[in-house]
């Protein structure tokens, strides 16, 4: 069956492992879940005061997205992902809610970076949520970095001013562990350490909280 076909009745749900994701569909309203709705005024505390554009670098199933295109100050919203059933979730999203300053695409974050001008020029605010550690060490869909320095010379090219960051930033707490494995001398230097400084050749970062046991980062482009 078709994904718009389960919307049908008042509220169907849309939910994904660990719930974090969570999205239901109200009285023709997209609705988080619990985890998500907390997470959402975690991150939006941090937004600018006025949101002129929002960047997801792994959106999921798009809320974040969506949301930050609903505001009236946001021009465009983009969320890019590697899973293309989730990009494909997220467009239908988008087509439900008819929302057309939002945008999905299946890209990376190195090409995203080297065609930033083809999706309009960086995004004033970005998002990067429990996806470092797939930058950096890969999975079965995208490709490993390897490289603190690449990465955020790559994000550095798609944010205009800030950088919400909340991420594993410990080695053994990544997830990916056969490509922890895989990437050899290189995971070692997977550590907070290593990522800050690399991170502060781009951007001024302070530590804001944890979500849950791992840090709230907030960087300013510098």
């Amino acid at each position: 069956m078709d994904f718009l076909h389960k919307f049908h009745s008042n509220c169907e749900s849309h939910k994904g492992y660990p719930g974090n994701h969570d999205l239901f569909v109200c009285r023709g309203k997209l609705t988080p879940g619990k985890k998500l709705k907390e997470r959402y005024k975690i991150f939006s505390k941090h937004y600018p005061t006025t949101l002129k554009s929002f960047l997801d670098l792994s959106s999921c199933r798009g809320y974040f997205v969506l949301n930050a295109s609903q505001q009236s100050s946001c021009e465009r919203s983009l969320g890019i992902d590697v899973n293309a059933q989730e990009v494909e979730l997220c467009r239908q999203f988008k087509q439900k809610f008819n929302l057309p300053n939002s945008r999905f695409e299946l890209l990376t974050l190195e090409n995203l970076a080297n065609n930033i001008d083809n999706f309009g020029g960086a995004f004033q605010t970005v998002l990067l949520a429990n996806t470092y550690q797939y930058l950096f060490f890969g999975s079965d869909i995208g490709p490993a970095y390897l490289s603190h320095e690449k990465i955020f010379e790559y994000l550095s090219k798609v944010c205009s001013e800030r950088l919400i960051f909340t991420n594993r930033v410990e080695k053994s707490d990544c997830q990916n562990t056969k490509y922890v494995e895989a990437a050899g001398v290189h995971a070692e230097l997977y550590n907070r350490q290593e990522l800050l400084d690399a991170a502060s050749k781009y951007f001024t970062l302070r530590y804001e909280s944890q979500i849950g046991k791992y840090p709230l980062f907030i960087l300013d482009k510098r």
